[in-house]
């Protein structure tokens, strides 16, 4: 059986409610309590979405308050500290990262925001010291979310960032010399940790992203990734979860050496086979033995229906070479970059609305694919 997979949904809510919620926290409008609640109530929401629309594999950790590079950034504790030094709270000290926090004799900027690959998104920056260390927060984020679906009676798979492209996108701080990626040996034992914790809290596989294998990397980049996976792969199985490592906004053609000599041990890699089709052929004769391909046929980046008669080639096209059960029907990317529902649009012409497919929408289209 081919499953059906969504490698992230958009966290705004149907009415943008995520950025009304924070915006009145902001304003001193909204308790921390309540700004938590909302932020539960619209993760339920989306998951029970993604369950309703017959998605197989459904996503946690997808949620962040601001952005998911911050989370991780406070999550490994990698906090510059003229953050830490104020005593603010988790979630104030967070949001001062994001935005700044000008409040009770405290005057500190943002981190540096930057584009996310190509799209319209921006994530924050890692900022990084020469003497850095990490430590992986005491009940870490991907554990709860995780165990909040459980609870819910909705299994997830987990996402997180992976280790290389963490620090390639990160930046040594302001009078620092660090190269980001020597980090990494220090860096990996909390992913190892990360794993462990989440595989004793049940989920069998994890979402590990490293979009960065769409680059074309230097050396020093294309070599970190060996030592970081034979590390992570190690742990797969009795200790932690299986590891998905997914790939977006591009090919990895340029980068089969790199999945030859250090990925070929994770359980299933994906691919973005909407920006690039025609690598599938190439893609799948580099697979491991028994290793999954999830493929992303369903644009995760656009507004408009999927045509289904071409991803339903692809994916046939994969199955027959791979068999239905090393095959994963997925998105592109995460659907992140979409709005929520065409449900909100009523002004649309009925004929006009029927170009279009937002999220909720795109979600049905992964998981007809499948069945199909």
């Amino acid at each position: 059986m081919v499953q059906s997979s969504v490698l992230g949904f958009p966290r705004m809510g149907k009415l943008r409610d995520l950025k009304k919620a924070t915006e009145a926290y902001w304003a001193d409008k909204l308790s921390k309590d309540e700004l938590l609640a909302e932020g539960k109530r619209l993760r339920l929401e989306h998951w029970k979405i993604q369950k309703d629309a017959g998605v197989d594999i459904i996503p946690s950790n997808d949620f962040a308050y601001y952005d998911q590079v911050l989370d991780h950034i406070q999550m490994f504790n990698a906090i510059p500290e003229r953050y830490s030094k104020h005593g603010l709270s988790t979630l104030d000290e967070y949001f001062a990262m994001g935005r700044g926090h000008q409040k009770d004799g405290i005057d500190v900027p943002s981190l540096e925001m930057v584009k996310w690959f190509d799209s319209n998104y921006h994530y924050v920056k890692p900022t990084l010291q020469d003497n850095q260390t990490f430590k992986l927060s005491d009940d870490p984020k991907p554990v709860r979310h995780f165990v909040e679906a459980k609870e819910a009676g909705i299994v997830t798979r987990p996402v997180i960032l992976g280790p290389v492209s963490f620090l390639h996108l990160g930046k040594a701080d302001r009078g620092q010399s660090v190269d980001p990626i020597s980090l990494l040996e220090n860096l990996l034992p909390v992913y190892e940790q990360l794993l462990k914790e989440l595989k004793k809290a049940g989920a069998e596989t994890v979402q590990i992203d490293e979009p960065v294998l769409v680059f074309d990397l230097p050396t020093k980049i294309r070599n970190a990734f060996k030592p970081a996976y034979e590390k992570l792969t190690a742990v797969q199985g009795s200790e932690g979860p299986q590891l998905v490592l997914a790939t977006y906004f591009g090919d990895v053609v340029h980068n089969f050496d790199v999945i030859d000599s250090a990925l070929k041990g994770t359980h299933a890699l994906h691919v973005d086979l909407v920006r690039n089709p025609e690598q599938l052929d190439k893609v799948v004769e580099h697979l491991g033995e028994k290793q999954i391909l999830s493929v992303g046929v369903v644009d995760g980046r656009n507004i408009w229906k999927n045509n289904m008669k071409r991803s339903i080639e692809v994916v046939e096209s994969a199955v027959q070479k791979l068999g239905k059960e090393r095959v994963i029907v997925a998105t592109s990317s995460s659907l992140l970059h979409t709005p929520h529902t065409l449900e909100s649009e009523q002004k649309l012409d009925s004929e006009v609305k029927d170009w279009f497919a937002f999220a909720t929408e795109k979600a049905a289209e992964v998981a007809i694919i499948a069945k199909a």
